[in-house]
């Protein structure tokens, strides 16, 4: 029986990283993650991946882009690399900036949803929502005006006016989540002044 395709990218991703894994060979490919709304089925070993809570508030996991998927960091991992946790996220978020600072905003997907106007961004390369993790690169790519955004995939980030419905943002995040295996679980994020404030997302943001 074949292998399906994507498994097979995965598998021959795999075997062209050097068995021991030097922290030099990939440290350019660490980015930060956000966790799953639905934990995967893990082999034990792969439990103790590194979790930090960083800015604005958010649990951020982080793996190794390997082209078609992403190796998570264990602390195991960290220990052999001889890297802190603060040290991995560092880099990771410097990953990002180097990533993210060539976003260009004609990208940006502008579509009504019901009674919404969403704007929609895609990276193409699965770290679009981690823009919450660098406000000032998501100013200067959606724009400095206040904002409510979700991020209901990896690589799916989205936007809509302040006054927006609360109720009908939540039903469109928690909605687009259930579209993807990797679907994510986050809050809302209110932008303003160039500043990101982790809020409620959904009935309770309304009542905030």
């Amino acid at each position: 029986m074949l292998a399906p395709r994507g498994l097979v990218e995965v598998l021959e991703a795999i075997e062209r990283l050097s068995p021991e894994l030097p922290w030099e060979e990939v440290a350019p490919s660490v980015l930060p993650v956000f966790e799953r709304a639905v934990p995967p089925t893990l082999p034990p070993e792969a439990h103790d991946q590194v979790r930090l809570v960083l800015p604005p508030g958010v649990s951020v996991g982080f793996g190794v882009d390997i082209g078609p998927a992403l190796m998570r960091v264990t602390r195991g991992l960290l220990q052999e690399w001889g890297q802190t946790a603060d040290a991995l996220a560092i880099r990771a978020v410097f990953n990002l900036r180097a990533r993210a600072g060539v976003a260009d905003p004609a990208d940006l997907v502008r579509v009504p949803v019901e009674d919404l106007v969403v704007t929609a961004y895609q990276s193409g390369d699965g770290w679009a929502s981690a823009l919450l993790l660098v406000p000032d690169l998501l100013g200067r790519l959606f724009g400095q005006h206040p904002q409510l955004f979700g991020a209901p995939m990896r690589d799916l980030l989205i936007s809509v006016p302040p006054g927006s419905d609360r109720e009908a943002f939540g039903w469109l995040v928690e909605e687009l989540s259930t579209l993807d295996p990797n679907g994510l679980a986050l809050e809302a994020f209110a932008f303003s002044d160039g500043l990101l404030r982790c809020e409620p997302l959904g009935g309770e943001a309304a009542r905030a």
